[in-house]
């Protein structure tokens, strides 16, 4: 099983290169450049963890935990960027920085007041990130069916990312909130679980690549 979750990291790995070599061809379409960096930070973030699997080292697991939480936090604010800027509704973009503040808030007082959290795995903490990013994905998705402007659906990379994002963090959810119980009912279940996980992260970098190939230039949201 170990063996299929370096493979399906690879695989993801593999997808996200190639994600980042077209958003370098396509680096004209500025509104796309947070998913840009986004994707630098999970090219990253797979490296070392493909490093510590082919390297096993425990000592270094709370490490590779707490590069986990950091990345949670730089992928909430890249992803909470790119829609905000996309968001014409003023109660919309305001109730984003009521999410993101709330969230570094809870993981500020979870770090510091619950000893050595910073340094542990956290599914639930990534199931609440997860639900916090949806919501204003269907803020921007209603934002743009309801808009006056004729836009194809099929050629808007706004519309296409904020699918992307909402179909990959919509099964996470539940997988990070049942990760816990799973793993204490069927132990080795969470290989399952990351497999799919992954597996769904794939196919969200394949949406970001669709939306740099776009070959209608955006309206602009």
């Amino acid at each position: 099983m170990a063996l299929a979750i370096n493979l399906v990291e690879i695989l993801s790995l593999v997808a996200t290169f190639a994600a980042l070599s077209i958003s370098i061809v396509y680096r004209d379409k500025k509104n796309l450049l947070p998913i840009q960096f986004y994707i630098v930070i999970c090219i990253i973030v797979t490296l070392i963890d493909l490093s510590y699997s082919f390297f096993i080292n425990r000592q270094l697991l709370p490490l590779l935990f707490a590069i986990q939480n950091v990345q949670t936090l730089l992928e909430i604010s890249l992803i909470y960027y790119f829609l905000y800027t996309k968001l014409k509704g003023k109660r919309f973009r305001n109730s984003l920085k009521i999410f993101i503040s709330v969230y570094f808030i809870f993981c500020f007082f979870i770090w510091v007041y619950k000893k050595n959290s910073f340094f542990e795995f956290a599914p639930n903490l990534l199931g609440i990130e997860g639900l916090l990013i949806i919501i204003p994905c269907f803020f921007l998705i209603y934002e743009i069916l309801t808009g006056d402007l004729r836009i194809d659906l099929k050629s808007n990379s706004n519309f296409i990312v904020a699918c992307g994002i909402l179909f990959y963090f919509s099964i996470s959810i539940p997988i990070f909130f049942c990760w816990g119980s799973l793993y204490y009912l069927s132990p080795g279940s969470d290989k399952i679980l990351t497999i799919t996980n992954q597996l769904c992260f794939t196919i969200l970098i394949i949406s970001f690549m669709k939306a740099y190939l776009c070959p209608i230039p955006d309206q602009q949201q």
